[in-house]
């Protein structure tokens, strides 16, 4: 499923129907309110209005670890990551993805990520991304979006099974 300009798709988990919300802030609080989705049967015992977090990013020696948290999906990493690239472009930076939810990941979500990377990824042009999979179902999944990516996007892409395998790659010097 494709949004419309200015517009963002997020699945609900409780039903899986698509919702639509406006994105465009640069706001902190407003970013951090459309990187999450609302899970009804499961609040937030902190009471943040029953949302549940999509991913976590924290900076380890200057390289970017994102971390798809247990209940997200490729469509939702997709959107995180346009809201956040612009945080990350002078960085390189690993995706943990093994608690992502690929088992309903359909050819329109596959195809979304690799145009909407396309578009954004000219924000870091010429670093490097590397993602860690340690299952075969999630590295399968990641490699064949690394192979659909080649020559799209403006970023060294490589898929690992390893974290000590994508930092190495990290710190390559570019051929």
């Amino acid at each position: 499923m494709v949004g419309r300009p200015g517009w963002s798709p997020y699945r609900n988990q409780k039903d899986g129907k698509f919702l639509y919300i406006i994105i465009g802030t640069r706001s902190r609080k407003a970013r951090r309110l459309f990187t999450r989705l609302l899970n009804v049967d499961n609040p937030d015992p902190s009471g943040g209005g029953g949302f549940v977090d999509l991913a976590r990013s924290k900076i380890i020696d200057g390289v970017v670890h994102n971390t798809a948290l247990p209940g997200s999906k490729l469509v939702d990493i997709t959107e995180y990551i346009n809201l956040h690239i612009a945080e990350w472009a002078k960085r390189d930076v690993i995706w943990h993805v093994d608690a992502m939810d690929l088992t309903t990941a359909t050819a329109c979500d596959v195809h979304l990520f690799v145009d909407r990377g396309a578009e954004i990824t000219e924000l870091r042009k010429g670093r490097k991304t590397a993602v860690v999979a340690k299952t075969d179902l999630h590295f399968g999944m990641m490699r064949m979006l690394a192979i659909l990516a080649e020559g799209r996007f403006e970023i060294a892409l490589s898929v690992f099974r390893s974290v000590e395998s994508a930092v190495q790659w990290l710190r390559e010097s570019p051929d």
